[in-house]
This record gives structure tokens, sequence and C-alpha cells, in this order.
């Protein structure tokens, strides 16, 4: 007989605790097929590790890129079995070490193409580093030599994240003309970043620069403007010195240091101040002296004179309509501020080298004689207006743009160029006497046609009598 305690006991397992919640077990419907349990729950080594370190609170073991890496470039082993063992072995990304020994294995675009398929299918990351991005696009834009050259060469996948090693290595590759590692470097720099991308078109554009590639200055710089590439100062630099001819100072251009088949097949000048001014619009500063020195450039060629006008008028827009009336007003009292570049592009010697080179200009051209108004028109222009366009200029500048005319200076070329043209002395400097052979205008017609542009003030306090011929005012 059991004692009175065990059968307590019994009672009360077998008692209802009513305070437990009743389960109601659904009977199944069916049993499911082994293909469907394999389907929902693959079993794999990954699998297993991946269940038994979420139950016991482990984390799974990371396996590092350079064992990869070992793993591809193990020949014994074909490539698709390293493949399906990096599921096995639980590998959840491939690092750039491993792309590229296993883009060395593939042997081919094509091929890495479709083991980056493979890797897709298995639900494996590649990681988005640069050199892996870099790879994976030679590949899908079909650059059989640019991908090989980019396997080729023994650069560790780490340094393509270093900007500085980058450009130093681009400008290596340019000096040593291995064009498929330049290109292969253009593109990483474009994935880098614009940063990135605007140095190293830079240093493309200086380098076809300085060795007087001009065909290749040419679509260079055309790239750049497609791409909005700003230019930075060192290109500034190697236009001026490179893309134009030397001029010394109170010369013209020297076009004779260049062989002629050294000389760019275009417009140099045209085509450093297109450059510049497209700097400008970007927001890259030019310095005023630049503006200055282009300015000289296309005075001190008579024959540039349009040319001359739209760069003038342009600074005009690009520097005068920014400031306040109250600094324009300044500007035009003669207050000139060390940091105004408008004031320091305009400088008196500014304003008078306009007005000669409007004035020798119009020399060269046959034009300083009375000149019949075209029939019908209506443009309001005088017959001998061609003389004074460098007036017309300083004016525009003045009312429309704020320029400070210093008009005593001006005054003193105005005088200086009626006493070259009139005077009786002889003088051999060419331009000199072809002034005065082609000149067909009076002392009176200039002194008139002058007031009317520039007003009473370009003669003040008046013309002087003329002595054997010479106004006696300067």
């Amino acid at each position: 007989m059991l004692d009175t305690s065990t059968q307590e006991y019994e009672k009360t397992l077998s008692s209802k605790d009513e305070s437990l919640p009743k389960i109601h077990k659904k009977r199944l419907q069916r049993f499911a097929t082994p293909a469907e349990v394999a389907k929902a729950m693959p079993l794999s080594r990954a699998a297993m590790s991946e269940l038994v370190g979420e139950v016991h609170g482990i984390k799974p073991k990371h396996i590092s890129d350079s064992f990869v890496a070992k793993l591809f470039a193990t020949a014994a082993f074909p490539l698709d079995l390293v493949v399906r063992g990096l599921g096995f072995l639980g590998v959840q990304d491939v690092g750039p070490l491993a792309l590229r020994e296993m883009a060395l294995r593939a042997g081919s675009t094509d091929a890495f193409i479709g083991t980056l398929a493979t890797l897709k299918q298995m639900k494996i990351k590649v990681s988005n580093a640069l050199y892996c991005r870099l790879l994976r696009k030679l590949a899908a834009d079909g650059q059989p030599e640019m991908f090989d050259a980019l396997l080729a060469n023994d650069q560790h996948p780490d340094s393509f994240e270093d900007d500085m090693v980058q450009d130093r290595l681009l400008k290596a590759f340019l000096h040593l003309e291995q064009w498929p590692m330049v290109h292969v470097t253009m593109m990483g720099r474009a994935l880098a970043g614009h940063e990135s991308e605007h140095r190293a078109w830079n240093e493309l554009l200086q380098h076809y620069l300085e060795t007087g590639s001009w065909h290749n200055v040419e679509q260079t710089w055309q790239s750049m403007q497609a791409r909005k590439v700003h230019i930075t100062h060192r290109t500034v630099g190697f236009m001026w010195r490179y893309a134009l001819p030397e001029r010394r100072k109170r010369h013209r251009p020297a076009l004779s240091q260049w062989h002629s088949t050294d000389r760019p097949h275009f417009d140099a000048l045209t085509f450093v101040t297109n450059a510049y001014m497209y700097a400008s619009r970007h927001g890259d500063s030019v310095a005023p002296k630049v503006w200055v020195e282009m300015l000289k450039r296309y005075g001190m060629v008579y024959r540039l004179w349009p040319e001359l006008e739209k760069l003038a008028l342009w600074l005009g827009e690009r520097y005068g309509t920014a400031d306040s009336w109250e600094a324009i007003k300044k500007r035009q009292q003669g207050s000139v501020l060390p940091s105004d570049p408008f004031s320091t592009i305009f400088h008196w010697q500014m304003q008078q080298a306009l007005f000669v080179w409007g004035f020798n200009n119009a020399a060269m051209m046959h034009r300083l004689r009375v000149r019949p108004l075209k029939l019908g028109g209506s443009d309001g222009m005088t017959p001998w207006e061609d003389w004074a366009q460098g007036l017309k200029l300083l004016k525009r500048l003045s009312t429309t743009y704020g320029v400070g005319l210093r008009t005593s200076f001006i005054r003193k070329a105005f005088l200086l160029r009626m006493k070259i043209i009139f005077s009786r002395r002889h003088t051999d400097v060419p331009v000199t006497r072809l002034i005065r052979r082609r000149n067909r205008l009076s002392f009176e017609q200039y002194v008139r046609q002058g007031c009317e542009i520039f007003g009473p003030r370009l003669t003040e306090p008046g013309p002087q009598p003329m002595r054997d011929g010479v106004p006696t005012i300067y």
C-alpha cells in the first residue's frame, strides 16, 4: 500500500490546473515532402553554423578577403568549384583581392560577368570598393584591353582609394605614354567623385599642352566643357605658358619662336581667351593681370579690334554689373581699391591703350578718311567715326558697367595722336609713318568728332592755336 503522501501527489497530478491555458492542436492534413523541406531550409555547413550560433549566442566567423583570394589563386581547384565552395563555407561577400584573383582565373570579360552572375544567384555580395566597381564597369562596358591592363598592373587594390597616389600615377602613366593605364586611371578618378575627376582631366590637358599635342588639346578641352570640368590655376598657367607665344614688355607676341610644325592648328589666342572665360563663368578665379595680358595681345594685333572690343565688354559685364551702385559711383570718381579687379583691369594705362589701339586699327584698315554713309542707313554714325572706336568703347564701359574713366590720361593720349599725325618732324617709326600717309582728316574734324562722342572734357581747356601745323595743347 502507498502511503498517504504518495496518494496525495498522484491526486495532484491527475487534477486539472485551471490557471494554464488550454492548447487545441490542429490535426495535420498532409505531411511536407522532403523536397519542400529542403527548399524551405537548405542544409549546408553555413546554415548549420548560423543556426547553432544563434542558439548559443555565438557570432559566425568572418572569412577574410585574403583567404578567399588564395582559394581563387589555387590552380588545383577549378574556378566553378571554388565559387560553389564559397556558399558551403558561409562566405557572404567578396572583396577586391578575391575579385581580382577571380577575374584572373576567369580569363575574359564574358567569363568574369558569368561568374558574377553566379555569385549573385548565391546571394554573395561583391564589395563596393573602388577597385571592384572599376573592374565590373570595364567588364560591363566591353573593354577587354583596359580590363586586362588593370589586372596586369601591380597596384594594390587599396591604392585606388588614395587620391594622392592616383594623381601621381596618372602623371607617371602620361609621361611613359602607357595609354591603357591612363584610361583606366581616368575612369577610376571618375568613379571616385567629381573633385577627383576634375583633377584628372586637368592633369591630362596639362600634359598635352606641355608636349604640344594640339589635336589632343582641342579634343580634351571639348570633353572637359561637355563634362563641366573646372579649370585649376595650374592649367591656367599652362595655357599661358605653352599655348600662347612669348611676348616681351612693350612688344607684340613673337610668333617666330615656333616652327611651323609646332604651332597650334587653331587660333591659340581665341582658344585661351575662351578657356579663361569658361573658367570665370564656372567660379574659377582668373587673376586680373591675366585679363590685362589678354587685352594687350588683342590690342597689339591691330586687325583684332572686334575681338578686343568683345572681350572688354564681356569683362565689363562680368565684373561691373555685380557691384553695388555705391561701388560704381566711387569707381567713377576715381577711387580705386586694391581688391577691386575691375579697376585693376581698366586702369588708366589700359584706358589710354584702348583709345590708341582703336585708332591704329582704323589706320590699318584705311579708315582715317571721310566715308559716306550707307544708303538708307539710320544708325546715326558720322562718316569719320572709325578712328574713335576706342573712345566709344571707353564711354560704353563707363555708362553701362561703371568704369571710372581717367579723363586727363585719355586727353593726353588723344592729343598725342594729334601731335603724331600733324607734326612735320621726320620719324622712322613705321606705324607713325603709316598713319600720316593714310590720314585724310583734319585736326578740326578730330576735335569735333571726339567731343561729340566723349564730351568737351576731351580737349579742355580747349585746343590751342597750331604752330607749324601742330597743336600746342600738349
